[in-house]
This record gives C-alpha cells, structure tokens and sequence, in this order.
C-alpha cells in the first residue's frame, strides 16, 4: 500500500510553497474549456448548437457562415496550450520533487516537445470511449425503435457494466500515458505499454487516488452553482459583482487544484514506477513497474 497520507501531505507543500505553479491552472483550464465547447459545436453539425454553447443568438447570420476549419483551427491552438501547460507542469512538478531549481519558462520550454503526443493520447481516448459507445448505443437505440422495451433496458444495463469500466481505465490512462511520456521520455506506443502494465498491477491503487481527486472537484463543482443565485439579479450591482467575484474565486480554486491533483498523480506515479537500470548499450531507458 503507497503511503496515502504522506503523498497528499507532500502535495500540499507543493502547491502551498511554489505558487508560481499556480501560472499553469488558469489557461490550462480555460483551454480545456473552451477546447470541450468547440469540440460539442462541431459535433453538434453546421455549428448551430454554438447558439446554445456560447450564449449566441440562434439568429445570427455569422454562425453558420464560418468555415468548419476556423473552428478546427482554434480547436487545435487551444488544445495545444492545455497540453503544453499540462506537460509544463509535470515537468516543475518532478523538478521539484528531484530539489532541482525551476522556473515558469524553463518548465514551459521543454514542454513543446510533448504536446504532439500529449494530443494523441487524448484523441485516442476520445476515439475509443466514442467508437464503444456507439456500438452500445445503436443496438439499444434499434430496440428502442422496434417497442422491444425489456430487451432494450436489459442491454442497456449489461452495456453500462461493460461501459462504466472502460470509461475508468480511459480517465486513468489520460492521466498515466502522459507522465510516461513526459517524465520518463518515452514513445507513445512504449508509454501505453507501460501503463497497461502499471493498471494491471496497481488499479485499486489508482482508483483510490482518482476517487479521493475527484472529492475537491465536485466540491468546486457545487460551489459553482452559487453562480446560479447571483443570475436571478442581472440588474443589480450586487447580482454583476457576485458573479465576477464568484468567477474569479473558482479560477483561483481551479489553478490550486490543477496543481494539487497534478502532485498527487506525480508523486503516485514516481511511488509506484521506479527507473530500471539497463546496460549502457540500450539507448532508452524505460521505467520498471514495481511490484
């Protein structure tokens, strides 16, 4: 068993004491943002769920006229910045754990080097939860269509069995392969491997982490909502203030937990992964899983 208590308390330290890390969060996190928003417009065919996403009358003539490929375009830029300050991130975050001196543009700098495989880890995922779940849908959708109700709900409950367990091992996996990648330098193909490997052995380990990651989300999560008050008074100062004052109090948050979590995983990953020595004439050097 990894020592819980000790990796959380070390976490904090790092979030508390370096608070330039903090830099990281809030253009991580609106990238992210922004990126998802994008992502649903052009699912969503011809853009005319943009009215919906962005506050956008469904009216208004400039929506539809832009090309799908601006939409991609500033899909890719804004994904590029939330993975190059992801990658920027672990690599301070190792830095320092390793007591090695830091900055922003020296964490920031190397990162560029990752964001491509960074991107491909993710779409990847994205691709695979989005193929499964297609393949689950369309059968119970025809079900559906033909009034075989108990079939359908049947199918329905043995999908989400298979489904659930999947969606899991897709989140951790977004969040291991990339510290392969970035940490230890390894090659998108080497660095699903050795993940494969890290969840066989240590999964309760990692769900345990991921579940007690998620508690601060949805704590902010719910105090998110509190947005929802100061919209019932648009028209009072008071209503404007909470809501600014409101947004920026969630952005800070965010930025702490982005580097809050991000330590966590860091410290996990490097508790439960150990660098195997190899002779001189192997020119890469991958990481052990420990027993």
């Amino acid at each position: 068993m990894i020592p819980y208590a000790k990796i959380f308390r070390q976490a904090i330290e790092i979030t508390r004491n370096n608070k330039f890390l903090w830099i990281f969060g809030p253009p991580a996190i609106a990238s992210l943002i922004i990126s998802l928003k994008l992502a649903q417009a052009l699912r969503a065919g011809l853009f005319l769920s943009l009215a919906t996403t962005f506050i956008v009358p469904e009216d208004e003539p400039t929506i539809n006229n832009i090309s799908p490929w601006i939409f991609i375009a500033v899909l890719i830029i804004f994904l590029v910045i939330y993975f190059r300050c992801k990658a920027a991130l672990m690599i301070a975050i190792k830095s320092i754990i390793d007591q090695k001196e830091i900055t922003i543009a020296k964490a920031f700098k190397p990162s560029q080097q990752y964001f491509l495989q960074l991107m491909g880890v993710y779409f990847m995922i994205q691709v695979a939860i989005g193929l499964l779940g297609m393949v689950m849908y369309l059968p119970i959708r025809s079900m559906f269509d033909a009034g075989n109700t108990y079939a359908a709900v049947s199918f329905t409950v043995v999908g989400l069995l298979i489904f659930i367990p999947f969606a899991l091992a897709a989140v951790l996996y977004n969040v291991i392969v990339p510290m392969f990648i970035v940490i230890f330098g390894l090659k998108y193909n080497e660095a699903l491997k050795r993940t494969s490997e890290l969840l066989s052995k240590h999964w309760q380990t990692l769900l345990v982490v991921g579940f007690l990651m998620f508690l601060p989300q949805l704590l902010i999560l719910l105090a998110s909502l509190s947005i929802v008050f100061f919209q019932d008074l648009p028209y009072h100062m008071i209503g404007l203030a909470g809501i600014i004052g409101t947004g920026l109090l969630l952005l800070l948050a965010h930025a702490i937990l982005a580097v809050f979590q991000q330590a966590v995983w860091v410290l996990t990953f490097l508790e439960l992964v150990r660098p195997q020595k190899f002779e001189e004439e192997v020119p890469e050097v991958a990481p052990e899983i420990a027993g």
